[in-house]
């Protein structure tokens, strides 16, 4: 085999090569865009952020229920502690856990907050009864200013996340557009490669 047949094959499988993983990256980066549309819809900061509200609203109906306000009955505050349990769930799964759990701060404050609901459940079927209302109120006050620090917390992982996986998506851009250069460079080289001398048709005299 002559030298030159030998390089169009080595163009050749450089090509495929270059080709195939072309196709990878342009799949990964339709991936990554993908999952950034994603953590767009569902945003990390909108859940911890709902939870420091749902349990500000707690507060303020056991508040006003212990006040005696007008409309605000045991069903109220029950209903408040369901939506506050429905928010603890949501903190303690997905994305959201993943993001809480970059903070050892996080991670306990989402604890303490499922052990006070745990401990004020029972409180609230009795809530009618003197000094009961207080109690919750005394139990739920520490945790607010932790869970807001809880949201600024994941407010700023998230938006590392969010700038990392941009990097990250720039760098699979500039990668598949030299790879994309690369194949053009070779496919320019094979085709003008010139053909081997020997299977050239001999000119007669």
């Amino acid at each position: 085999m002559s030298l030159l047949s030998k390089i169009r094959i080595a163009l050749a499988l450089t090509i495929a090569v270059f080709a195939v993983a072309a196709i990878y990256i342009s799949l990964t980066i339709v991936e990554r865009q993908n999952l950034l549309r994603e953590a767009s819809r569902y945003n990390v900061v909108w859940a911890a952020s709902q939870a420091v509200t749902e349990f500000i609203l707690l507060e303020q109906r056991v508040a006003a229920f212990a006040a005696g306000a007008n409309g605000v009955d045991k069903d109220e505050v029950q209903l408040r502690f369901d939506i506050m349990s429905n928010r603890l769930t949501i903190l303690r799964r997905g994305i959201v856990a993943a993001a809480i759990g970059q903070d050892l701060e996080g991670v306990k404050t989402v604890q303490a907050l499922a052990e006070v609901l745990t401990e004020i459940r029972p409180l609230l079927t009795t809530l009618d009864k003197p000094g009961v209302a207080d109690q919750v109120i005394i139990s739920l006050a520490p945790l607010e200013d932790r869970l807001k620090r809880l949201t600024a917390g994941v407010n700023q992982f998230n938006a590392e996340q969010v700038g990392n996986d941009h990097e990250a998506l720039a760098v699979l851009h500039r990668t598949f557009s030299s790879l994309a250069a690369g194949l053009v460079l070779c496919g320019l080289a094979f085709i003008g490669n010139p053909a081997d001398p020997k299977s050239r048709p001999r000119q007669s005299a």
